[in-house]
């Protein structure tokens, strides 16, 4: 979980955590239990409460109502118990404000980078994003600001912009894991063939990763382009077909990032049109590591070297 998410729930907590207890004539009660409810149910979800504190306020996350009847014993404990409970709610609340002073903004886009083992990693993942991001974003308006490298499995945290920019970090990625999907699933099958032996099968469904993951990000680069910018094909015909080229490398950087295990994800606060072009991640998938791909892509850069340097000695030769 991101600081900035476990920040909104100690947020939730501090703004709904008022224990309204009361006596009356031997009587004793709860008055508010559901807002305290919200408060204890966004600690959980956070992390921050221990398994003999969820026991000793499960009465509380079991009601349905808004009122408890207590007895004297119980009244007590709930007395004791919450005023803790306040003590810690309000420290956490003063810690992670003047920790993280930056609240989630619409034009925030959350990037989860693959898991990380090496420096080379790291650099790996940054220039994907980098070459996915760079040369698009100002076409709608946008910049990328990086706001917060965040814990929780290392979340970059960039601010783009403008809703615009958003939107179209949303295709991309929708683009991108909708590729890396399909790329799974053929070298899925194409592994369980290997492994009962059905050569025929096996010989109809050979892919080059590359060719195939570049086919259908031109297809989807052409969809993209036409989306997002089709009023101005006839302004400047040159630079739409132009920005086709890049939209599909961007595509490709996102499905790396995508098959090695990072996500892209929308701010919580970005209106439902633009949040709805995010992919929902199916996180059981099986990753690549970085470090092969970013092998696989160092040969394909010297394969392509080689076979300039083959081209141009049979010139000379000529």
């Amino acid at each position: 979980m991101r600081l900035l998410d476990i920040k909104r729930h100690i947020n939730i907590a501090y703004e709904n955590f008022d224990p309204q207890l009361s006596s009356s004539g031997g009587n004793y009660y709860f008055n508010n239990v559901q807002s305290v409810k919200k408060a204890i149910q966004a600690l959980c979800e956070a992390g921050f409460l221990p398994e003999n504190i969820k026991m000793s306020v499960s009465d509380i996350l079991d009601c349905q109502t808004d009122r408890l009847i207590l007895d004297n014993g119980r009244y007590n404990a709930y007395t004791r118990d919450l005023n803790r409970l306040k003590v810690t709610i309000n420290i956490l609340n003063e810690w992670i404000n003047q920790y993280i002073p930056t609240e989630e903004t619409e034009t925030i886009v959350n990037i989860k980078l693959p898991p990380i083992n090496t420096l080379a990693d790291f650099a790996s993942s940054a220039n994907w994003i980098k070459k996915a991001l760079s040369q698009l974003i100002p076409e709608v308006g946008g910049n990328i600001n990086v706001k917060q490298l965040d814990h929780g499995s290392y979340w970059l945290i960039i601010d783009v912009g403008t809703l615009e920019a958003v939107a179209l970090v949303g295709a991309l990625a929708g683009a991108a894991y909708q590729i890396a999907i399909k790329t799974f699933n053929i070298l899925k099958t194409i592994e369980e063939l290997k492994s009962i032996r059905l050569d025929n099968q096996l010989k109809e469904l050979q892919i080059d990763e590359k060719k195939y993951i570049k086919t259908k990000a031109q297809e989807e680069a052409k969809r993209i382009n036409q989306e997002q910018f089709g009023k101005t094909k006839d302004e400047d015909p040159a630079n739409f077909n132009e920005r086709e080229g890049r939209i599909c490398v961007s595509i490709e950087e996102l499905v790396k990032i995508i098959r090695a295990g990072g996500e892209i994800h929308q701010s919580l606060e970005a209106p439902k049109t633009v949040s709805e072009l995010y992919p929902k991640y199916n996180t059981s998938l099986s990753f690549t590591p970085i470090a092969l791909l970013s092998n696989q892509e160092s040969n394909d850069v010297k394969k392509d070297d080689t076979n300039k340097n083959q081209f141009s000695n049979r010139a000379d030769n000529e």
